[in-house]
């Protein structure tokens, strides 16, 4: 006979609705919630391949054998590359894995897939403890679905941004917390881990300093411990700036910080041709264009080099003004942070602009004139800023319209990069100004013995950049290798018609 509990069918209802709604208002069903968005929406990338820099791991012989993986902790990240570049924690991940499985794609993307709904889940936490739960639910969710981001999710080497972004915020979260040594060697092992996986994480201490005043409300020390806390952030500062020197010494001994830039092809950074105001507003029209994807992003391309953007000031086009704006309101937002003592939205302003820096080619020149990948880190700050007015109104339908329209747009543009081919022949389509996009579509028009739709291809470019020697290169590359010799030298002499000088002639594409 059954031992009765006494508990009526409501009773237990009841217990259960509670449970229910105490993990639903929980502190970690945001970060949660969030993750498993990031799962569902790039739930298409698992089925992806290799595609554009991917080409990485079958063309460095270091990925495939284990007795030269030391050398990506004292060799640049891309081999014999111009600008020095140093990812060596994130190249190791990628050479364990080729050791583990080879060519099968579908495990680098799962990877990145989980890392992914990480950066998320840690993204809406961080957003919990310094704004609210309603900005957690704003910035996890939105974040979780950007389509700006699928290129970091798609490619494999995205893996770079995803392991920096999520070693960097961990680090800030665990800072909200009263000091201990255990934390401070935490932190600092999460910094170089960070900065070791892509230099954004450098920006790590700059982040900490702006946090510093926020977290003094946030953390709610008493008098008896604030003594001890503030000693502790003092070895803390040590430490970072110790290592932050180490760091760059150790750098400049294998891989020096300035590189030439003269030697960096203007097809993949067209500010190199930029002079005068040009050279100083370009990186305006940048922000402007970053932030234009970030709030509408309805065309997304894997290059923006050669003439998508080019190298000079576009007046007739609204990024520049955008831009200005954009500078505008990120400097009353930080006069206003400064003068009412607003530290969470003087992190932010932070936050965003910081990184910025390295990646908008406004300190100097770097690799590539735009990436969306490249905006990863800043466009967690930029959904944050956003957050803190939208929680001041009724917001519940537009985050509703705004993450319907980001998962509808993510998944989309994520299929194509299951295909290479597709992806490059639909970029083609409204970005006809890239000469990386000629090349790469005709590269995959070779490797599938589709010699007329490589021809069509180069011929295309021919069409739209007709004042770029790299152009008849290209056709005169594709015609030589299908054997069409007579059209190979017909688009030869059209070059040289065009490009009588013998040195632009030779000069190879970087």
């Amino acid at each position: 006979m059954e031992q009765s509990t006494g508990l009526s069918g409501d009773d237990i209802a009841a217990g259960w609705r509670n449970r229910l709604e105490g993990i639903r208002f929980s502190a970690a069903f945001p970060a949660l919630v969030s993750a498993l968005a990031a799962l569902a929406v790039y739930a298409v990338t698992l089925g992806g391949t290799f595609v554009f820099d991917d080409d990485i791991l079958h063309f460095d012989p270091r990925y495939g054998d284990p007795s030269t993986w030391w050398r990506f902790w004292v060799d640049q990240y891309w081999p014999q590359g111009i600008d020095n570049l140093y990812r060596p924690l994130s190249c190791l991940t990628l050479a364990i894995q080729y050791k583990l499985h080879g060519d099968v794609a579908w495990p680098y993307h799962l990877v990145n897939w989980l890392l992914h709904a990480a950066v998320a889940a840690a993204g809406a936490e961080l957003a919990r403890r310094i704004i609210s739960r309603g900005a957690a639910w704003i910035v996890g969710l939105l974040f979780a679905v950007h389509p700006v981001h699928v290129e970091v999710v798609a490619a494999v080497v995205g893996r770079l941004d995803l392991l920096s972004t999520l070693f960097l915020l961990i680090a800030l979260i665990a800072f909200l917390r009263p000091m201990t040594a255990w934390r401070i060697a935490a932190i600092c092992i999460l910094f170089l881990a960070s900065a070791f996986s892509k230099e954004q994480g450098l920006t790590l201490p700059a982040l900490l300093l702006a946090m510093t005043p926020l977290r003094g409300k946030i953390v709610g020390l008493t008098s008896d411990n604030r003594e001890g806390d503030q000693r502790r952030l003092k070895y803390l500062a040590a430490c970072l700036c110790l290592l932050l020197a180490a760091y760059i010494i150790y750098r400049e001994s294998i891989l020096r910080f300035w590189w030439p830039r003269s030697l960096m092809h203007w097809t993949s950074n067209p500010l190199v041709r930029s002079v005068g105001i040009d050279r100083w507003l370009m990186p305006v029209e940048l922000l402007g264009r970053y932030v234009g994807l970030l709030i509408a992003p309805l065309h997304l391309s894997v290059d923006y080099g050669t003439l998508v953007i080019g190298p000079e000031v576009h007046y007739r086009q609204p990024w520049v003004y955008l831009g200005f704006a954009a500078i505008a309101s990120l400097a009353a937002l930080l006069l206003i942070s400064l003068r009412r003592r607003w530290w969470l939205m003087l992190f932010l302003v932070v936050g965003f602009a910081v990184p910025y820096l390295l990646i908008g080619n406004v300190l100097t020149l770097i690799g590539t004139i735009f990436g969306e990948r490249l905006m990863y880190l800043p466009s967690l700050f930029f959904l944050m800023i956003v957050a803190v007015f939208l929680i001041r109104i009724p917001r519940r339908l537009i985050v509703a319209v705004v993450f319907a329209l980001g998962v509808f747009q993510s998944v989309t543009y994520a299929r194509f990069w299951n295909d290479p081919l597709k992806l490059y022949a639909v970029m083609l389509r409204h970005t006809t100004r890239s000469m990386v996009l000629y090349e790469l579509a005709c590269e995959q028009y070779r490797l599938r013995d589709d010699s007329s739709g490589a021809q069509r291809t180069a011929h295309a470019c021919v069409e739209n950049l007709p004042d770029i020697w790299d152009s008849y290169a290209l056709c005169v590359d594709v015609d030589m290798k299908l054997h069409e010799y007579d059209d190979a030298i017909k688009y030869a002499e059209l070059g040289v018609m065009r490009f009588p000088n013998e040195m632009e002639m030779k000069r190879r594409r970087f």
